[in-house]
């Protein structure tokens, strides 16, 4: 073993202790300033291709958020909405990574237009009664069709309340997206969320 500690363990780790502490969302926008990463144009989207088992067609993409910090270097998603989560801004980085993924999309040529691109979701978006609508109206601001996306649900959210997730993710799926519940078999609450989510598809964690 040599004893480094990757970039995204670091943060991890950074927000483990500071959330031992009273004071830990103040000290963890010091430390690591989510506000500052959305401003500063840290918060990159790279996309991850999704390829069909028989014959390798490319069908679909997931747009996955990085953090390109000062110090760390790149770091994943879950340090970013972890840090999100504990200064309150769970809302607003993930508009922040759905407005230039929807862009990109749309400066897509002609011979993409078949790929389906797929958004992470956060329980906060899920709670949020007007997260639909939110979504689509970006999706329409982008000139992105619906039928295009997909929407993910981690099995690791805590939903708090149903109905309005339920809500929510009929309503996309009314305007033509798809929702996958991502990570199934993590959690023990996998075959209660197939019964209680409008859900088109699952991805089984190995």
């Amino acid at each position: 073993a040599t004893g480094l500690i990757e970039p995204g363990q670091m943060v991890h780790e950074l927000l483990a202790r500071l959330a031992r502490r009273l004071s830990a969302p103040r000290a963890l926008v010091r430390e690591l300033d989510v506000e500052a990463a959305i401003s500063k144009g840290q918060v990159v989207i790279r996309f991850q291709p999704q390829y069909a088992m028989d014959g390798d067609q490319l069908y679909g993409a997931e747009a996955l958020a990085r953090w390109i910090h000062p110090r760390l270097g790149e770091i994943g998603g879950a340090a970013l909405f972890s840090a999100a989560t504990a200064a309150g801004l769970q809302r607003e980085v993930s508009a922040h990574v759905w407005h230039p993924a929807l862009r990109a999309v749309a400066g897509w040529p002609a011979a993409l237009a078949h790929v389906r691109v797929a958004l992470n979701l956060t329980a906060a978006d899920l709670a949020d009664s007007d997260f639909a609508n939110r979504l689509l109206g970006m999706a329409r601001d982008s000139g992105v069709d619906p039928a295009r996306l997909a929407v993910e649900v981690t099995e690791s959210a805590t939903i708090g309340r149903f109905d309005v997730a339920n809500a929510n993710l009929l309503a996309l799926r009314q305007a033509g997206m798809h929702v996958a519940l991502d990570d199934f078999g993590t959690g023990y609450s996998s075959l209660a969320w197939l019964k209680q989510l409008p859900v088109d598809y699952i991805k089984i964690d190995s």
